[in-house]
């Protein structure tokens, strides 16, 4: 259950960030917005979103040890997760 949800929150948000950068403006008949009310409803769909993975790097730096030690860490924590539930 717990690799399902991340799988398709990572696939989610792959998808939203492609549709940020392959967008190419909004039309509604024959008006263009400005480009600035594109930033500001993209800013704003984003900004729920981007707390998850800022989080997880942020926690990822704070932890201590080398990096290949966080590493193993994390993941022992995220295998055991899986298989304790």
């Amino acid at each position: 259950m717990t690799l399902c949800l991340s799988l398709l929150s990572s696939l989610s948000q792959f998808v939203v960030i492609a549709s940020t950068v392959t967008s190419s403006g909004l039309k509604y008949d024959e008006y263009v917005f400005p480009d600035w009310s594109n930033v500001l409803g993209w800013g704003v769909a984003m900004s729920s979103m981007l707390f998850v993975p800022f989080y997880a790097i942020y926690k990822f730096f704070s932890l201590p040890g080398t990096f290949k030690e966080v590493s193993i860490k994390t993941l022992l924590v995220s295998i055991n997760r899986l298989y304790i539930h």
